[in-house]
């Protein structure tokens, strides 16, 4: 991967957790006709900064706490949640357009799985690898009624500027749900649609869904217990509880 792939990984990766989720007050709500109203908005917000404290607790667990039992609570507390804003259909519909009219179902939920869990990977990224810092974000926006509704905000990079992220919505009604994100005016699927494009182009849908599986497995894979020291009622308790990314990458 290039340094710019890199650069723009990190801010993806750091805009993810703390963009949206940010204990910050919003700027007043533009909503569209019988779209989200002023309490609304309130509420999504209320949610995301419950989100957002439980990350910043869970990111300063201590390294050598950061096991299975940790991953489940950041699933359970902050992943979870974050990702039941998205839908990641019309995301998955970009990064493979002209190409996957006519692909199976099950290959299409696959793919589905696969980039869900490469948006948990991210996010379990930021929280394990960095200490969060609730002043890296600034100026959050809802911008219902724009062409292109979005939430928005500043974000301090670690790249020494600081870019502005928008979250592209499609709004509900008295709901919000994300289908992109843009960092410093380019997107996510432009990013990485060179990568999943390689393997359209030449109908590989099953490369494609090994490739992205190996990756989110093998980051996943750390947090496996040894199941050769457990008996079966903590092996059946882990895998009951355990979020399904963690499961594949253990069995």
């Amino acid at each position: 991967m290039g340094a710019s792939k890199r650069s723009y990984k990190g801010i993806v990766i750091a805009a993810l957790i703390s963009a949206l989720l940010a204990a910050a007050p919003l700027a007043p709500a533009q909503t569209a006709q019988e779209g989200i109203v002023e309490r609304d908005a309130a509420a999504i917000e209320q949610a995301l900064q419950g989100i957002w404290s439980d990350a910043l607790a869970l990111a300063a667990v201590d390294i050598d706490d950061k096991t299975s039992d940790w991953l489940v609570s950041v699933d359970q507390q902050v992943v979870s949640p974050f990702l039941g804003f998205w839908d990641f259909g019309p995301m998955l519909d970009d990064l493979i357009e002209p190409h996957g009219v006519d692909l199976a179902p099950s290959l299409r939920t696959q793919l589905l799985a696969e980039l869900r869990s490469t948006y948990a990977r991210y996010v379990f990224e930021v929280l394990y690898d960095y200490r969060l810092n609730d002043q890296t974000i600034r100026d959050i926006r809802f911008d219902l009624n724009d062409s292109q509704p979005n939430i928005s905000a500043t974000i301090k990079g670690p790249l020494g500027f600081s870019p502005r992220v928008l979250f592209l919505v499609q709004p509900q009604t008295r709901d919000i749900t994300i289908i992109n994100m843009k960092v410093a005016a380019v997107s996510y699927t432009a990013w990485k649609k060179n990568e999943y494009q390689k393997y359209a182009n030449k109908d590989q849908w099953d490369k494609l869904v090994e490739v992205l599986t190996v990756k989110n497995q093998t980051f996943f894979k750390q947090f496996c217990l040894d199941s050769s020291a457990l008996d079966e009622k903590t092996k059946e308790s882990f895998y009951y509880e355990a979020p399904i990314y963690l499961v594949n990458a253990c069995l």
